[in-house]
């Protein structure tokens, strides 16, 4: 490095300088943190997966994350590059480091661009992101209560978070959806107020990689659910093939078998912790349990008035 350069500026860091803040009541409360991570934004099947939890905990496993991948000797987690052995590898390892972590809880969205929400002229695919995004962020508060969020987001993604965030800090009253969880009264949502946001890298924040894994993981198991079910009886029935078995059994490229072995890994390692989730009745990993510690949102249209967001029709001047 010659004189006349300098450093790279160090990424932002997920440590804050208090671990307690103070709620709009003036008392000291722990923030909460949400990470989160998408998957196939340019395609039909679309998912974003949300890693909340207290600070403490989320800092905890984000450290694990990173023990994960430097123990593996890659740089960070990504699902469409988990044909690679190290990232498989770290993968696993974050994925026991949060099932194992008491106070952390995973939701992952998905939904689908060719069912009637979003078969509309116009479609703003941007504007749905973000109303995705906002169900998503909802739904998490509704886990953990009215708290203080701090929300930090791949930074690879188009997003307005400043939009979203003052969106959300000013929504009061949201009435539920049908199913949802209601206040004492039964009728309406927490709310939520994000007093920081920020997208990060997950290279600089490798739990944003486990939250790209379950996204991607997710998304897989619904466009290839017949394929990672195959595979799970292949490992999990009386044959109990390994990986390498697998592979002489199933006549498809390396970088699809190894994304459905990691489909079915992730089944049985949360039915090894009991934690309600099927993948062979449906042909795509789901949640019986919505208060699990994982759960798989395949989102439905609400009715005929849930459509997805449109642009503004052109005029056309004479």
């Amino acid at each position: 490095m010659t004189g006349t350069e300098s450093k790279r500026p160090s990424p932002p860091s997920l440590s804050l300088c208090h671990s307690k803040e103070k709620n709009r009541l003036g008392k000291e409360i722990e923030p909460f943190v949400i990470v989160s991570d998408e998957s196939g934004i340019d395609q039909a099947v679309q998912s974003v997966c949300f890693v909340a939890g207290p600070l403490s905990a989320i800092k905890s496993l984000n450290g694990a994350c990173r023990k994960a991948v430097q123990d593996a000797g890659t740089s960070e987690i990504k699902f469409k590059d988990i044909d690679d052995a190290r990232k498989r590898d770290a993968a696993k390892a974050a994925l026991s480091a949060f099932l194992d972590c008491p106070h952390c809880r995973a939701m992952t969205l998905t939904w689908n661009l060719v069912d009637s929400r979003h078969q509309v002229q116009r479609r703003d695919n941007s504007a749905n992101f973000h109303r995705m995004l906002f169900h998503g962020l909802r739904s998490v508060a509704d886990w953990f209560g009215d708290i203080e969020w701090h929300w930090y987001h791949d930074q690879n993604t188009a997003l307005d978070q400043a939009e979203l965030q003052a969106f959300l800090n000013n929504t009061r009253g949201y009435r539920i959806l049908s199913g949802m969880p209601v206040n004492l009264f039964g009728e309406y949502r927490h709310t939520i107020r994000l007093t920081k946001v920020g997208q990060r890298c997950s290279k600089d924040m490798p739990l944003i990689g486990l939250a790209d894994f379950l996204a991607g993981a997710t998304r897989h198991s619904v466009h290839d659910g017949a394929g990672c079910v195959e595979v799970h009886r292949h490992k999990g029935g009386q044959q109990g093939f390994s990986f390498e078995e697998v592979q002489a059994h199933v006549t498809v490229s390396d970088a699809v078998l190894a994304k459905r072995e990691m489909v079915s890994y992730l089944r049985e390692e949360c039915g090894r912790r009991k934690l309600g989730v099927s993948l062979e009745s449906t042909n795509r990993l789901e949640t019986h349990r919505k208060g699990s510690k994982v759960w798989f949102w395949h989102y439905e249209p609400q009715g005929d008035y849930d459509k997805a967001p449109t642009k503004p029709e052109r005029v056309h001047l004479r």
